[in-house]
């Protein structure tokens, strides 16, 4: 029986989080569909924590290859799935229950769009919630967003798109390595109107090794050569800003999330990121004390925390 719904799943060296992908995914309150999940040559556990969910539940195919990079391996996804909707779905992401069925209902009762994303909240790799999303709903704003090389204006992993539209269009551009969510979108919007809903689809995991944030300059300038056969004009350096290393990156991201677990209260994550700051970033004078300064404003929320909980205790036993 043909799904109604197919949901592409590329995994690279997701050993930590693909159960909990792949998990989200098979407790949807849509029912009609089936998980393509392509290992593309994953060098950690990954390919067999695949195979075990697939022994379990019948709606879950695995493809096992070399690796073949993003693109190759959306687009391999898309060739294989039978479902006459298409949705993405990132491996370290999570799914919240009603995303394929609001998603599928929304193309059903809008057959002007041939795709659509939604809000999503970013989460840290422990889980903890760290930003939502605010995304524009109309075509042209999206598209305009799109345009100016925005990714986030319809998040990939958040997607849902008509088998049909992706024929027409072509599909995925095989030859790049990052950017192809904005080059295929875009040429879907010639085709239809691009749309996204006001509510969360999932969960959105961000780390230092997040793809959109570990991105090779050769790699925004094959995008910008793609844009301009569309085009659109674009250059790296609007998205690139001051020159970092991956580790100077990592420090500054773990910062931010300690930061804002602090803010939070709490301060378990709080302590995890400064550790991570540190132990796996750029040992600075400037990444030292500001992780310093953020670990004594959360010793601070730890010991508001204790009293708190202290004086609650006193009061039950009085």
């Amino acid at each position: 029986m043909t799904p109604t719904v197919s949901v592409v799943v590329p995994v690279y060296n997701q050993q930590p989080f693909v159960a909990e992908a792949i998990n989200s995914l098979l407790r949807q309150t849509l029912s009609d569909f089936e998980i393509v999940a392509l290992d593309d040559g994953s060098c950690d556990r990954s390919g067999a924590i695949l195979d075990a969910l697939a022994a379990q539940d019948h709606r879950i195919r695995v493809v096992h290859q070399l690796n073949m990079g993003r693109a190759v391996t959306r687009q391999r996804g898309i060739d294989i799935s039978r479902g006459k909707y298409i949705a993405m779905m990132d491996p370290d992401d999570i799914a919240f229950p009603w995303r394929l069925e609001r998603h599928f209902r929304f193309l059903e009762d809008h057959p002007d769009v041939v795709c659509v994303g939604a809000e999503h909240i970013k989460i840290c790799p422990y889980g903890m919630e760290i930003a939502g999303s605010v995304h524009l709903h109309d075509h042209q704003g999206i598209v305009d967003r799109l345009r100016t090389g925005d990714g986030d204006a319809l998040t990939q992993g958040a997607s849902m798109f008509h088998r049909s539209a992706v024929d027409s269009v072509g599909g995925y551009n095989l030859t790049l390595k990052y950017g192809e969510d904005i080059e295929f979108f875009l040429r879907l919007s010639s085709i239809g109107l691009l749309a996204n809903v006001s509510w969360p689809a999932i969960q959105y995991r961000q780390h230092p090794a997040s793809a959109n944030q570990s991105c090779t300059e050769d790699e925004l300038i094959a995008l910008q050569q793609s844009l301009a056969v569309l085009g659109v004009e674009w250059s790296p350096s609007q998205l690139l800003g001051p020159p970092r290393t991956l580790r100077e990156r990592r420090s500054m991201f773990h910062l931010r999330c300690a930061r804002i677990a602090m803010h939070q209260g709490a301060v378990h994550y709080c302590g995890k990121h400064l550790r991570d700051a540190i132990v796996g970033g750029v040992w600075a004078s400037t990444t030292f004390r500001e992780a310093l300064s953020i670990a004594k404003d959360c010793v601070q929320v730890k010991w508001r925390q204790n009293s708190v909980a202290k004086s609650s205790s006193h009061s039950l036993c009085e």
